[in-house]
């Protein structure tokens, strides 16, 4: 019990990535019979004092632990919840669309009181999805969200680009065979080819309508019968006039 946090705290560091913590002394006080310490603990560049004076280093240096711990867990926790929260609400509105059975959560508390952990599995058509281990209750349920989520929609759709993780079991495969079915008489598959249809569609019809204008004009161009006549008068009537006028100056 005496390292628990500053276990904790390294366990933590590591799994974000971090270097492992850096512990110093603050302060010391009093006679050196009657010593009183202050110590500090540096994380990623960020230093976590302790609250108060302990008797012993090895106790000032716990205190510091446990401000780190605390405020590193929430941090961790906070991203985490957000991340897993859309999940969570995909699975509600998974289950409404598909007629399931409302999502069933179990919980289970593990580790001492004041450090509590905990773990939900989440449960349906005979099938248990456990989520990852978690500071607090809802940070558990959104993870087994997310594990529960990931695996129904495994086959339920060929576009969905998250994480998949094989389902457990044969009872599991068949349940989201049900899911598939459904979906297909409710909505049918999309065609992935229809946009180039369409787009070789759209280009024949403007090429039609291209050699349509082009007949179009050449028509409006081309003289008909009494068009024809009337051009061919003028035409003889310029030139008797012509040959006149040439005879007259002769």
């Amino acid at each position: 019990m005496e390292n628990l946090y500053k276990t904790e705290l390294q366990n933590l560091v590591l799994k974000m990535g971090f270097a492992p913590p850096i512990y110093s002394m603050l302060e010391e006080l009093g006679p050196p019979h009657d010593r009183l310490f202050r110590s500090q603990v540096t994380v990623d560049g960020n230093a976590y004092p302790g609250p108060g004076f302990c008797t012993t280093k090895k106790a000032s240096q716990q205190t510091a632990a446990k401000v780190a711990f605390t405020a590193l867990s929430q941090e961790e926790n906070g991203a985490q919840e957000g991340a897993d929260c859309l999940y969570k609400n995909l699975l509600q509105q998974l289950a409404l669309e598909m007629d399931l059975v409302v999502p069933v959560y179990s919980t289970h508390k593990t580790g001492p009181p004041h450090l509590p952990r905990f773990v939900s599995t989440f449960h349906i058509s005979g099938e248990s999805y456990p989520g990852k281990e978690r500071n607090t209750k809802r940070a558990s349920k959104l993870s087994a969200a997310k594990v529960a989520y990931t695996a129904l929609t495994k086959d339920l759709h060929p576009l969905i680009t998250i994480s998949i993780h094989p389902l457990p079991s044969i009872t599991a495969a068949v349940h989201v065979e049900k899911l598939l079915r459904r979906s297909r008489r409710r909505e049918a598959p999309p065609d992935p080819y229809i946009y180039e249809r369409k787009s070789k569609e759209r280009k024949k019809g403007k090429e039609k309508r291209r050699e349509r204008e082009k007949e179009e004009s050449a028509d409006s161009r081309r003289p008909t019968g009494d068009l024809r006549s009337s051009v061919r008068s003028i035409y003889t009537e310029v030139r008797i006039n012509i040959v006149k006028q040439v005879f007259r100056f002769r």
